[in-house]
């Protein structure tokens, strides 16, 4: 299942964007959008959330099953139904339904960012990469 199917399962919508680093990879990244909420409830401060190592961004949307209710907010049922005023335990959803602008980043390498503007996945030379490299060219990407 895509991060995007994942997203739109529970009942936002997503904003697939790619960009690409200075050294020729592809990054995926996805925007969560709560389409409950008017422009004037969106925190217009971006949340990056990033996946640590040899994850990818699908960790900030499978923590607990729920999903998007009409009235904006989200509702996981294993958490809500002991404590309707528990904030549930997928962030990435949580802080949607809060009006929070939220993006998921996937790191190279990753199976949502494994695109490159001239090396192919299959090849060696596309894997020749460390933490370094994804510090000085993804983040600041």
């Amino acid at each position: 299942v895509s991060q995007q199917e994942l997203i739109e399962y529970r009942g936002f919508k997503c904003d697939t964007h790619y960009l690409q680093t200075a050294d020729g990879y592809i990054l995926q990244l996805n925007r969560l959008v709560n389409p409950h909420l008017k422009k004037k409830e969106i925190n217009p401060k971006p949340i990056l959330l990033n996946h640590g190592h040899q994850a990818s961004g699908s960790v900030w949307l499978i923590a607990s099953n729920g999903t998007l209710r009409s009235d904006g907010t989200y509702w996981e049922e294993a958490i809500h139904r002991a404590d309707p005023q528990a904030t549930g335990n997928s962030l990435a959803f949580v802080l949607s339904a809060r009006g929070c602008d939220v993006w998921i980043a996937n790191a190279r390498g990753t199976i949502n960012s494994a695109n490159h503007s001239h090396l192919d996945p299959q090849d060696v030379e596309f894997w020749q990469f460390s933490l370094d490299e994804m510090i000085e060219h993804d983040l600041p990407t």
